[in-house]
């Protein structure tokens, strides 16, 4: 997926109605220089939708420390108590289910991870 400059911008800030960024510099960096990202995370944005209408859904960058080669980005999902304790773990296995074969085709060399969390903790 080759966007130009002016494309790659809409594209970012139209992520920006979904996910809260936890470094808006750092993770604009990162889905740039990971091209086809923006094609992932556009994908995920309505099965996260779906499975999660109330969740609130955050973007963080982490680069590799771990010597695995390859670079973070994490979708922290916020839910309340009772979706966290009623399958939510399911429900993000079913997400990433459906997302692993753009993750194949994209051949990024990076990894998109799903991270459950509470909301208010």
């Amino acid at each position: 997926m080759n966007l130009t400059d002016i494309e790659f911008e809409k594209e970012f800030q139209e992520l920006n109605n979904l996910y809260e960024m936890r470094n808006p510099k750092k993770i604009h960096e990162f889905i740039k220089e990971n091209k086809g990202l923006i094609k992932l995370l556009n994908e995920t944005k309505p099965h996260l939708i779906n499975k999660f209408p109330n969740g609130e859904f955050e973007l963080q960058a982490h680069d590799d420390i771990s010597g695995e080669g390859c670079n973070k980005l994490y979708i922290n999902i916020f839910v309340d108590d009772e979706t966290f304790n009623n399958g939510f773990m399911d429900g993000i296995h079913e997400i990433h289910a459906k997302i692993i074969p753009t993750e194949k085709e994209l051949n990024l060399r990076m990894k998109l991870i799903l991270m459950p969390g509470v909301r208010g903790y």
